[in-house]
């Protein structure tokens, strides 16, 4: 719930910066899929306008906040902002890497410029400095969050490719590309906005804290959760069927289970926190396990039955034996 007012927050503070985002990543999908309206258009041109408003758009909100001014006032900025990118667009439609580069660099600047106005002036430069540091360790927290997201997601994608054989094979990596401009160019800015106090957190910025081990545990947490789901609804299949597993399931369900057992332990600080999803999955994840183990001895046994024993199924062994031992201990004992 706290995520979705943050969530509500964000959209209601930064409308246009957001909208701004995720319209160029609909240009940069179309774009990619070889639209034909698209070919007529100056793309480079309208894209640099667009991260240039962009970063405008975050500098205007942020000063009308800081200055206690009305809405109308920051409509009025941003309506000067959606007049600049008309006036790049349609009046000099360059696609000249330099000057689109130049372009992006006034956007960015008009950030660097006013962050300062922003504070108090007895503390101005501290609290500056501070916010920062706080802004740049939550950019590189956004970059590391966005790349697990982007790798669960592809694992995912593949694994119910490799299972299901629902996607086809010349697409699939099509949809991971568009995952990834969407993860890159929507999700990453709007968290990114997100980590933008408002004049009421300003002066709390000392005291925000980033935890990458909390942001672990949830993001393993889902994904161990769906691909949770993904492995029993693959079993549901083979026993409709009556077929055996394919023996790469060997290698899947082996990582399945040394992931969820590594967030297993780091989610022990946070058991009892607020998070439900958390609290289910360390109540619950060894139950889950039990099937998953059983089809992990299924595919190992087929493995060394066609191919005979070799040192990395011999590994495979080892880690059914750890995953028997330990769904047993932690759901009967």
């Amino acid at each position: 719930m706290a995520y979705l007012v943050n969530l509500s927050r964000t959209l209601y503070r930064f409308p246009l910066p957001i909208l701004l985002a995720s319209i160029v990543a609909a240009l940069t999908l179309l774009g990619n899929h070889n639209y034909s309206l698209l070919s007529r258009l100056p793309t480079v041109s309208i894209n640099a306008s667009l991260i240039t408003a962009f970063f405008g758009s975050i500098a205007i909100v942020s000063v009308t906040e800081r200055l206690n001014l009305s809405w109308l006032h920051q409509v009025v900025g941003l309506g000067l902002i959606v007049c600049l990118i008309f006036y790049k667009v349609f009046l000099v439609p360059l696609n000249e890497m330099f000057f689109n580069s130049a372009f992006i660099s006034i956007g960015v600047a008009s950030i660097a410029i006013t962050g300062p106005f922003l504070f108090k002036q007895e503390n101005a430069n501290q609290e500056f400095l501070h916010f920062n540091m706080l802004l740049q360790t939550r950019i590189v927290i956004i970059a590391f969050v966005t790349t697990c997201i982007f790798i669960g997601v592809v694992i995912l994608i593949l694994s119910c490719q490799y299972l299901f054989e629902i996607i086809p094979g010349t697409e699939i990596y099509r949809y991971i590309g568009d995952i990834g401009l969407v993860l890159s160019l929507v999700f990453a800015p709007i968290y990114l906005l997100a980590s933008i106090p408002d004049q009421k957190h300003l002066t709390n910025i000392y005291n925000t804290k980033s935890n990458m081990a909390q942001g672990f545990v949830i993001l393993s947490t889902i994904f161990i959760l769906i691909y949770s789901l993904l492995l029993y609804a693959y079993m549901f299949k083979i026993v409709l069927l009556w077929e055996m597993p394919k023996g790469n399931v060997a290698y899947m369900v082996s990582g399945y289970g040394l992931l969820g057992i590594t967030s297993y332990l780091l989610a022990v600080p946070f058991s009892h926190a607020s998070n439900r999803m958390v609290c289910f999955f360390h109540k619950h994840f060894f139950k889950l396990l039990l099937a998953p183990t059983i089809l992990l001895a299924i595919a190992v046994y087929i493995r060394i039955q066609e191919y005979g024993i070799t040192e990395l199924r011999y590994t495979l062994i080892l880690i059914t034996m750890l995953f028997v031992g330990a769904s047993i201990s932690f759901t009967f004992f």
